[in-house]
């Protein structure tokens, strides 16, 4: 007869968890309010920074750190998701831009586009890079939905916040897409044990997708 396990938590990994939730709320609080102007815009600066405070205290754990993110990066397996990240990333951009009445490839990059690959780079950083590492330690296939599903809802609630300039037209959609989208680059981070894949994959799709954008767009704050 089978008896029932029981999944011991050591505090030190309910205290990464309870960090994981406050990080992941506070960036939804700033995608909200960063839109706003003065004072309401200094809400979206007090999480962003306390977000980033809680990143610091943790970014030297052994999990989390650059060399264990970034490691085998030159292994044959890394280098496969790379190819595979690229290619789904320019696939991505192609569709979009074409959904969109845009030319499949852009015929010139200008420079906000480096902007818009940074943002994104930073994205996975943070998303794939802190929210789905921590909580790789609970269940491997929660972590790639909860940080998609936070990644989700930041990119909402620059869309839904009342400070928003110009509202999305299909929001459930957008939200679908984006939730699909992010539980692919999750899956690219977590079945390469590298970030790089997943980087080089959202990468890919702004640098293509933004390439003759002159200025940033209004969500762009």
């Amino acid at each position: 007869m089978k008896t029932s396990e029981t999944i011991i938590v050591s505090p030190n990994v309910k205290k990464k968890l309870f960090d994981t939730l406050i990080c992941s709320f506070e960036i939804v609080i700033f995608g909200y309010f960063i839109n706003y102007s003065f004072p309401y815009k200094i809400i979206a600066f007090v999480a962003l920074s306390h977000t980033s405070f809680i990143i610091s205290r943790n970014i030297n754990h052994q999990l989390i750190s650059f060399a264990q993110l970034f490691k085998n990066t030159f292994k044959t397996r890394t280098i496969i998701y790379l190819i595979i990240g690229i290619q789904m990333g320019l696939a991505a951009a192609m569709y979009y831009r074409g959904s969109n009445t845009m030319p499949v490839l852009p015929n010139l990059i200008k420079p906000f586009s480096i902007i818009a690959v940074s943002i994104g780079i930073t994205e996975e950083l943070f998303f794939r890079g802190f929210i789905q590492t921590q909580l790789n330690r609970i269940n491997t296939y929660w972590a790639i939905l909860f940080a998609a599903f936070t990644h989700t809802a930041y990119k909402t609630s620059l869309f839904i916040s009342p400070a928003t300039i110009i509202p999305h037209e299909n929001i459930p959609f957008f939200m679908i897409a984006s939730f699909i989208a992010f539980i692919i680059l999750g899956i690219l981070k977590q079945q390469s044990k590298n970030l790089l894949p997943s980087i080089i994959a959202h990468a890919a799709f702004d640098l293509v997708v933004y390439a003759e954008i002159t200025q940033a767009p209004w969500w762009v704050w």
